[in-house]
């Protein structure tokens, strides 16, 4: 998620300040994200490795195990508490990068958009067109993630926070978390006109070559008229 704003970053700089950006310098802003990224699972690590109070939970692990959405659905779990400083420490961190990923979203975002309607005098037609679409694509991968993502992930961590309990909340959210590698991709594909012609013109294709095959399969073979009139003959003798 965090290598999203790099795509809205880059393209701020290209078309609103004018730098032209090499490949190292795109590596460089990825490989920043990545940092990010890393850190937070670097912290998780430290965050959810036994200590030596882990025992502490095994009451916790064994009233969950009871739970048929833990014991059948989920055998493998996690137990901790919201009130170790380390945890709280890991979601504060998850909230700070989501925070500024997006605030670097929105910022891009909206610079490109004012910086182009400033312009759209000037520019042709295809131009605008083009960054109408590359808008929508970048638009599509940043939203998707937050609303089917984020947004849940942020209310279950929020009442986990503040000692909520919501029974079922978190089972019923991971149906919604499976969506998010069909639904961003699929909703990019429907959004993106050229993309859209694409995909329907690949369908078409395998819909006439499925087609062909079939009526290759049901036709009978012709007998040949030579044979026929041969057998004729010596029919008639």
């Amino acid at each position: 998620m965090t290598s999203v704003p790099v795509q809205f970053f880059y393209r701020y700089l290209m078309i609103v300040r004018r730098i032209e950006i090499t490949v190292s310098q795109n590596v460089a802003m990825l490989f920043l994200a990545f940092i990010g990224a890393l850190f937070y699972y670097l912290l998780a690590v430290f965050v959810f490795w036994p200590g030596p109070n882990a025992h502490s939970y095994e009451p916790m692990a064994a009233l969950l195990r009871q739970d048929p959405i833990y014991g059948e659905n989920l055998p493998i779990f996690v137990v901790a508490s919201i009130d170790e400083w380390r945890l709280r420490t890991l979601f504060s961190y998850a909230y700070f990068l989501t925070i500024v990923t997006y605030a670097i979203i929105i910022f891009a975002s909206f610079s490109v958009w004012r910086y182009l309607k400033n312009m759209e005098n000037e520019i042709t037609i295809q131009i605008q067109d083009s960054n109408h679409q590359i808008t929508r694509t970048l638009f599509i991968q940043a939203f998707i993630p937050c609303v089917i993502c984020l947004v849940p992930v942020a209310v279950v961590v929020t009442v986990t926070v503040f000692h909520g309990n919501v029974p079922g909340l978190t089972s019923g959210l991971i149906w919604i978390w499976s969506i998010i590698p069909v639904a961003n991709p699929t909703c990019t594909i429907l959004s993106i006109n050229n993309y859209k012609k694409c995909v329907i013109k690949a369908g078409f294709h395998v819909y006439h070559r499925i087609r062909k095959l079939l009526n290759k399969s049901y036709e009978f073979p012709m007998a040949n008229p030579n044979t026929t009139s041969s057998a004729n003959k010596l029919a008639a003798k």
